[in-house]
């Protein structure tokens, strides 16, 4: 790569030199994506000129400022190549892994290359700088334009994996998720009046407006406080201590760390002083306030807030008109849901589901286009063969589980395997060569820790074979090999975020080699289509599900999945967007 009279090594200057003078389009991106994500010495001169050109930036700084970051003026790609070809003849390699080179060994190749001595204080200084610089310069340049992955033949670049302008950023999802007041404890039969609003037990809660239209939830608030909403309610999330009721009723549990927990009502602010008490909202802004046991103080809001309109002890109940006259409830009767009838409702509807999906289990596994059908059930809790469940019972299709222990799936009874170490996985070896393929699974997502963490992935990296796995952006993509030195790489946008971890996801993959496209879904819907470029018959044979043997690649190594699967699905035709609806309709853990 480094010879003069290599063409390659020729472009790859002149791409770098452009890189520096930052005149590099958009078509020369691509070609310098293409080159550096399949030659590891075109990434190592790539390094070691950032560290060359990090340091000139440092040196034409002079010693203004005691080297504080006023720099005079940034050195041209043309006195960096000067630089780094005198550093280039005379650079030692590491004694690490073949390709990789350190940044400090470049900058002192530079250093004698010009004279300096390290034994000067000045230039231990300015090394550790250009040192620090070439690393930024490189870590920047990996996410901003190119985000390599060194060794390996995923190139395509996160940052153009087809966001939307209007899409929150990742920074801005795990924002908003620490902003949770309050986490869904239980629900039974909930539906949401927004059908995008994917909640699950655990999931977290933002400040905001939410409207339940059927059933029953149960909200744990950060500050201790435990409601139970009955629909048809529409309610606001305030704060730890705070939430707003329009309509529906709520049964609130407040132990003393949670005291003057509030609730407002169009009328009245319910505040509490350590006790257990229901408010019911009507349609028309009339108000009913119980106390079970403790106490509440029923005050105006705003200017009114302190002062204490009618406090409320143990038994006792008013109703207020939508005009705020109270008057007393003679003989209060509680016709509200408690915990523990919300779980055994919850519990019940549990069982309906998981007796549904049963039924639909036993239909899908028999269809002909199903190669191999986990569905993670009717195990032993010392069984280390993961069974097919699928007609097709060619033995080697059963999956060999290293390491994974068993654990809860989707309901109560239903089993799941987790991925937690980096030695977990599910050994599979499926035969044959496939036009076109459809992954579909159900995830239980704790972390996305890792670049890239595994799904499914072929043990090697020959044309044909697949990798399916999720980025730590919470995009989903597929690999494919579809030229001997490249992989074309299928992003969706980033679609799994914070909320999203620790509920189960259903996802499914299709890749569609008659049509010439491969499509991402979460949960049912479709998140993205992208056109195959070049139609590839592709081939599985030794695989992992949640994990990846890295043969001898040096990047990116532990791919390990973090969390929970209970159903995985690969079938060897496109499925329709309506077919992968359907499975997801039959298995989602809530009606």
């Amino acid at each position: 790569m480094t010879e003069k009279n290599d063409p390659l090594a020729v472009e790859l200057q002149t791409l770098l030199s452009d890189l520096i003078d930052s005149k590099l389009s958009e078509k020369s991106q691509a070609r310098l994506r293409e080159i550096l994500g399949g030659d590891i010495d075109a990434q190592d001169e790539y390094r070691r000129l950032m560290a060359v050109h990090a340091l000139l930036y440092v040196d034409f700084s002079g010693e203004q400022a005691q080297l504080l970051p006023r720099l005079a003026r940034v050195p041209t790609a043309a006195e960096s190549m000067t630089a780094a070809r005198s550093a280039l003849d005379s650079a030692t390699t590491s004694d690490g892994p073949p390709g990789q080179h350190s940044v400090g060994r470049a900058s002192e190749s530079w250093a004698t290359a010009v004279g300096r001595s390290w034994n000067n204080p000045r230039w231990r200084v300015v090394g550790a700088l250009a040192s620090l610089a070439a690393s930024m310069l490189f870590i920047c340049w990996w996410y901003d334009l190119i985000s390599i992955n060194s060794g390996d033949w995923h190139t395509a670049t996160v940052a153009e994996a087809g966001r939307s302008g209007n899409e929150p950023s990742h920074d801005e999802l795990l924002n908003k998720e620490s902003r949770a007041v309050a986490v869904l404890g239980q629900a039974s039969r909930a539906i949401w009046s927004n059908p995008e609003l994917r909640l699950s037990d655990g999931a977290s809660l933002p400040p905001g407006k939410f409207k339940l239209e059927k059933g029953l939830v149960q909200l744990e608030f950060v500050s201790g406080a435990s409601v139970i909403i009955e629909a048809p309610a529409q309610f606001e999330l305030i704060s730890p201590n705070r939430v707003i009721c329009n309509l529906g009723k709520v049964r609130a549990h407040v132990p003393s760390q949670a005291i003057g927990f509030t609730i407002v009502t169009p009328t009245y602010a319910a505040v509490d002083l350590g006790t257990d008490f229901t408010v019911q909202v009507e349609p028309t802004g009339a108000s009913q306030y119980q106390v079970l046991q403790g106490k509440v103080d029923l005050r105006g809001d705003g200017q009114d807030a302190a002062v204490v309109a009618k406090r409320l002890t143990t038994g006792q109940g008013v109703r207020s008109t939508a005009a705020g006259q109270l008057t007393e409830m003679v003989k209060p009767q509680s016709t509200f849901v408690g915990t523990e009838q919300l779980l055994a409702m919850a519990s019940a509807a549990h069982r309906e589901r998981y007796d549904g999906w049963k039924r639909f289990s036993q239909e899908i596994r028999s269809a002909p286009n199903v190669i191999f059908y986990y569905g993670f059930d009717g195990h032993e809790p010392w069984d280390r063969v993961l069974r097919n469940d699928g007609t097709n019972q060619d033995e080697m299709l059963d999956g060999a589980i290293v390491g994974c222990q068993w654990t809860a799936g989707r309901w109560p009874g239903k089993q799941a395997l987790e991925f937690k170490r980096t030695t977990d996985r599910v050994r599979v070896n499926v035969p044959g060569e496939f036009e076109s393929l459809t992954y579909t699974a159900w995830l239980r997502i704790e972390g996305l820790e890792r670049w890239l963490s595994s799904l499914m992935l072929t043990d090697g990296h020959q044309p044909g074979e697949v990798h399916w796995q999720m980025t730590d952006q919470g995009q989903l993509m597929l690999g494919v090999k579809a030229e001997p030195h490249e992989s074309h790489d299928f992003y969706s946008p980033s679609v799994i975020g914070p909320k999203d971890l620790g509920r189960w996801v259903h996802l499914a993959c299709v890749y569609n080699g008659k049509d010439g496209y491969v499509s991402h879904y979460l949960d049912g819907v479709e998140v993205s289509r992208e056109n195959v470029r070049i139609a590839t018959r592709l081939r599985l044979g030794p695989a992992e599900i949640g994990n990846w043997v890295p043969q001898d690649l040096r990047a990116y190594r532990i791919r390990s999945l973090n969390g929970r699967i209970d159903e995985f699905i690969l079938f060897n035709t496109p499925l329709t967007a309506k077919e992968i609806r359907s499975i997801y309709e039959a298995g989602k853990p809530q009606s």
